[in-house]
C-alpha cells in the first residue's frame, strides 16, 4: 500500500480521554461528532512537510474522509488540508 499526493490515511482512534491536556477532568463525552484519529501513512508531499507523522493523533474534518477497507480493517483517506490539527503528546 502507498498513499499517494497530499493523502493521509487514517484509524478511528478509540481511546477516551477523561483529562484534558490543561488536566481538566471531563464528565461527559462532548457530543460535536468530532472523532480523534491516528495517522497510518501519508503521500510523500505531506510527509515533507514534517508537520505530522505515521501514529500521531489528529482531528479532522471526517465529512471531507473517504472511507476505506485494507486488510478487513476500516480506515479513511483525506486531504492533508482536511486536517485540523494535531495533538502532542
Amino acid at each position: 500500500m502507498k498513499v499517494l499526493h497530499d493523502n493521509v490515511l487514517l484509524m478511528e482512534d478509540d481511546a477516551k480521554e477523561t483529562t484534558t491536556a490543561a488536566g481538566l477532568i471531563l464528565s461527559a463525552d462532548i457530543t460535536t461528532g468530532n472523532k480523534p484519529a491516528r495517522v497510518v501513512a501519508m503521500g510523500l508531499e505531506v510527509a515533507n512537510k514534517k508537520e505530522i507523522a505515521a501514529g500521531d493523533k489528529v482531528y479532522c474534518n471526517w465529512s471531507e474522509a473517504m472511507p476505506v477497507e485494507i486488510d478487513g480493517v476500516k480506515m479513511a483517506v483525506i486531504k492533508y488540508e482536511f486536517i485540523r490539527m494535531k495533538v502532542d503528546g
